[in-house]
């Protein structure tokens, strides 16, 4: 009889561990699922955040020139207005190329990290495939 008991206490304890471990996968699924939905907010805080850069260029040179100064040198220049304009679209240019070589280079990062942690195997050395686990 004490040997038919200690049976099913193996069972009950393989149960528990069973349970236990997909709780910890359950657990770990949601925290990735948040770490996601945090980058991807991020990434629309910094998209933002460049097209107002993008904007404020242009914004404050107006903003300069529209204070009606009399002894500012380039009003008086011939070609002062189309080189402000030349000048405030080649900052916007330069600007929006570093904002997408620095985009760029975060999807690259953000891809080598997703590859590493597909690659990364429980502690106990498990592969945690369906299959694996339904029979276990």
């Amino acid at each position: 009889m004490q040997a038919y008991f200690r049976d099913v206490y193996d069972h009950l304890e393989r149960i528990v561990r069973i349970i236990d471990g997909r709780r910890e996968m359950v657990v770990t699924a949601v925290q990735v699922n948040l770490g996601m939905i945090s980058l991807a907010e991020n990434e629309v805080t910094k998209r933002l955040g460049s097209f107002a850069a993008l904007f404020a260029v242009p914004t404050m040179t107006a903003g300069i020139y529209g204070m009606n100064f009399q002894n500012i040198p380039e009003l008086h220049f011939q070609y002062g207005y189309p080189l402000c304009l030349a000048i405030m679209l080649s900052v916007d240019l330069v600007l929006y190329w570093r904002f997408r070589k620095a985009g760029s280079e975060r999807h690259a990062a953000l891809a080598r990290d997703a590859i590493k942690v597909q690659h990364r195997r429980p502690a106990d050395g498990r592969h945690c495939s369906r299959r694996q686990n339904r029979h276990a």
